[in-house]
């Protein structure tokens, strides 16, 4: 993930520690790996501002189940993040999210 916005370390951290904390783990070649909740991961791709990062966050936002709610409180509380609500809501509308926002002029 690249770091358009800066230095995001505390996102990161509170994505480690919501990971630790749910303890969900995938296996790959038979190492358990946590798994950062899929609101924190949409977060960073929305973040990192690339065309491919933007695709992945399109296509979780599509089909994976997502708190939205949390997911604009999470983009809320990091003050670095607060201008990729809007960058959000015209995803969720893209993908036909039922919790989209209609658009505003």
């Amino acid at each position: 993930v690249s770091r358009k916005l800066g230095n995001l370390g505390l996102l990161y951290r509170e994505a480690v520690l919501a990971a630790l904390e749910l303890g969900e783990t995938t296996n790959v070649e038979g190492t358990a790996l946590v798994v950062v909740p899929p609101e924190y991961l949409v977060a960073m791709k929305l973040a990192a501002g690339e065309p491919d990062d933007e695709r992945d966050a399109r296509r979780l936002l599509a089909f994976v189940d997502i708190d939205v709610d949390f997911l604009r409180e999470l983009l809320m509380r990091h003050e670095k993040l607060t201008t990729l609500i809007g960058k959000l809501e015209f995803l969720l509308r893209v993908v036909g999210h039922p919790a989209a926002l209609p658009y505003r002029d």
